[in-house]
């Protein structure tokens, strides 16, 4: 027997209307597409189904039981429709991500790269940018997850899970004077410029609440910067200037030409959050990413204990 869905949800659509011309509306055909259905799943039956006269389509007793079936069989055709939609929607699709330059240098182009081998269908964005800019984008619904570091509240807007710790730690140039002092004191730092992100910018705010922290005035910055990046580091290189750059982009990096300056405490706390929108439902990529995102980070602290 050669029974399609599409017949079965029309006779549906006729039993339930009971008329030709609403039944049609409502599945999108014409009527005499509507008529050629019916007639087709009467012939592979071998029944009569409806019984027609001027109040429109009434079904026949046989048309009865045959609709009971009918109706079981597509509800479980609509299941079957909603699973691969969902299987698709989870291998396939857009996602929008975000992250910093110095997030995206480990666990996100790690993730992302794992998830595009998973699902070959996949076709992602990633908007590197400034933290603010990103926690901004999420909110407004233009990216669905983004990867920061934060130093303190997470952002307005945005539902977060901490995925690790990424401080900010002093460094300088192998050359530079106080390379050659085995003890050093945040006060040893008061006649160097530094290269950081603008007196406006978060980032400032925690490296002068860490010079207050030790009684020192605010450190002065010669070359502002939107973020740390290869760049910094390279101008910590070829100067005397000192940068706090995060852990993370320290390890990453060439680390020839530099050094960290080891003062006890000297250093900014950061934790990682992975953001999306506050009060919507996370699509099932987004939901894979973030799922993805917690297994690596869980495994990177196994493998450094904790």
């Amino acid at each position: 027997m050669n029974i399609t869905p599409r017949d079965v949800n029309y006779f549906l659509a006729v039993a339930r209307h009971g008329r030709l011309g609403p039944a049609a509306k409502a599945c999108g055909v014409t009527q005499p597409a509507l008529t050629k259905a019916i007639r087709r799943l009467e012939s592979e039956c071998g029944l009569v189904l409806f019984e027609r006269d001027a109040r429109g389509m009434q079904l026949t007793p046989e048309g009865r039981r045959f609709n009971e079936v009918a109706e079981q069989l597509g509800k479980t055709y609509e299941e079957v429709l909603r699973v691969a939609a969902d299987a698709r929607a989870e291998q396939s699709g857009r996602l929008r991500l975000g992250s910093t330059d110095t997030t995206r240098v480990g666990l996100v182009s790690l993730v992302l790269s794992a998830l595009v081998r998973q699902r070959p269908g996949l076709r992602a964005t990633l908007q590197i940018g400034r933290s603010d800019q990103l926690a901004r984008a999420v909110a407004d619904g233009h990216l669905d997850a983004a990867v920061i570091p934060s130093y303190g509240e997470p952002p307005e807007g945005c539902d977060h899970v901490e995925v690790g710790e990424d401080p900010h730690l002093p460094v300088m140039s192998t050359m530079h004077p106080l390379a050659r002092h085995s003890r050093l004191a945040p006060s040893d730092l008061m006649p160097f410029n530094w290269i950081h992100g603008a007196r406006s910018s978060a980032g400032y705010q925690s490296l002068k609440a860490l010079f207050a922290r030790f009684e020192l005035p605010a450190p002065t910055v010669a070359v502002e910067v939107e973020y740390a990046s290869e760049t910094v580091l390279s101008l910590v290189r070829a100067s005397e200037m000192l940068a706090m750059v995060p852990r993370s982009l320290y390890r990453a990096a060439d680390q020839h030409g530099l050094q960290l300056i080891s003062i006890p405490e000297f250093h900014i706390d950061r934790s990682v959050l992975c953001l999306t929108r506050s009060g919507t439902e996370r699509s099932p990529l987004t939901k894979a990413f973030c799922d993805l995102l917690m297994v690596q980070t869980r495994a990177w602290r196994g493998q450094r204990g904790g």
